[in-house]
């Protein structure tokens, strides 16, 4: 997939939207007030000789491929690409509610970086053109967002946490540096992957990365899920073709790269934001006899007393068939949302590219709730 996008990058140019507008609405909502951040600051080292060296249309497309791979890795570990300076990318990553996460996030962001870099170079090589390495920087601290005008005038970040980032990347040498601040917010396992440099900046400690080791990070379902919709235009929220919200949001998780607990994790959040959306009636994450049903529509009340009008809806993880059958006698009315498996004589929802004739695509699940309601007219409008 990657070495795909990267060929098709150099050949017709860029291949995701590089908008930053995402980013503008999350610090639109915090004008004038101090938010707590991670910042990354990801640089083509040498650049000035790189340029010297090759042509300047050559060079607007490598710069382009590199600002495309570094904006698809940070928005995979929930972060915000804030600007792009020439040959720099520069992203926050939000701490506002937990700091651990969004410092590990940022370092699970610099290793795939330095990994998509190895790519790029693979397909640069073939073509004769000369190697790319970068240096990172990553700090965390809390700064003010300020908007310069009215409502569409440039919004920014003002405070030292960029500032000090920029400033310790000279640190860098094709390597990953972060300051104390990040350290300290770092459990004991990752501190050990850094040694600290001896120099101290503006009176910071540095650290650097001195290990290959891989950082202890795991992709967030839900908190992707949320992300995407937070990046989702007014206009497609607020629309009431359902089937076309769930297919951006799908569009928008990239699930090749997700492991299958993470996408399921995924699927599972971007039901409950559907259901909440579409005000469908439902109870979600109950346990009965010790046993978790991921979603009752319209309730367990009516699953006990009225299993006919109900759906199950469960994730293919929690499928125990035999144990679901006690619940929910009616095979029909139990709905399995998963990746590729099929159940027989069970409906099975997945991800719309791995539907076929037998796997409903789960852009359809809402208006087929929606049709299930008029049948029996259980559900509000």
């Amino acid at each position: 997939m990657i070495k795909e996008r990267i060929y098709n990058t150099l050949e017709h140019g860029l291949q995701v939207d590089l908008s930053l507008e995402a980013s503008r609405r999350f610090l639109y909502r915090h004008i004038d007030k101090k938010v707590e951040i991670v910042i990354l600051i990801v640089d083509i080292e040498g650049y000035t000789r790189l340029s010297m060296n090759i042509p300047t249309k050559t060079l607007a497309n490598i710069v382009q491929l590199f600002a495309q791979e570094m904006s698809i890795v940070i928005n995979t570990h929930n972060g915000y690409v804030f600007k792009y300076v020439g040959d720099s990318v520069i992203a926050f990553f939000p701490a506002e509610f937990d700091n651990k996460k969004a410092c590990i996030n940022a370092l699970a962001s610099a290793k795939d970086m330095i990994n998509s870099i190895e790519h790029i170079n693979e397909e640069l090589k073939k073509r004769g053109y000369p190697r790319i390495s970068i240096k990172i920087s990553i700090n965390y601290g809390s700064d003010l967002v300020v908007l310069y005008g009215k409502k569409n005038a440039h919004i920014d970040l003002v405070g030292s946490t960029i500032s000090i980032a920029s400033k310790i990347l000279i640190r860098a040498h094709q390597n990953i540096v972060i300051t104390q601040y990040v350290y300290n917010e770092l459990d004991n396992d990752t501190r050990a992957l850094f040694s600290k440099i001896d120099e101290l900046i503006e009176g910071i400690m540095i650290y650097t990365l001195t290990s290959d080791k891989p950082i202890n990070d795991s992709i967030d379902g839900k908190a992707l899920v949320y992300k995407i919709i937070d990046e989702l235009s007014l206009e497609e929220i607020a629309s009431k073709n359902y089937s076309l919200v769930i297919k951006k949001i799908l569009e928008n998780l990239k699930i090749s790269r997700l492991d299958d607990d993470t996408l399921r994790k995924a699927l599972l959040a971007t039901m409950h934001f559907m259901l909440s959306k579409t005000m469908i009636q439902s109870e979600r994450s109950i346990k009965v006899d010790n046993y978790n049903l991921d979603i009752i529509i319209p309730s367990l009340r009516e699953l006990k007393n009225n299993p006919k009008h109900t759906i199950l809806l469960m994730l293919d993880t929690n499928v125990d068939l035999e144990k679901l059958s006690c619940f929910q006698p009616y095979k029909e009315n139990i709905w399995i949302i998963g990746k590729d498996k099929e159940y027989m004589q069970y409906r099975v929802y997945v991800p719309d590219e791995f539907a076929n004739n037998t796997l409903r695509p789960l852009s359809s699940i809402i208006d087929d709730i929606k049709s299930f309601k008029t049948r029996f007219d259980i559900l509000p409008l």
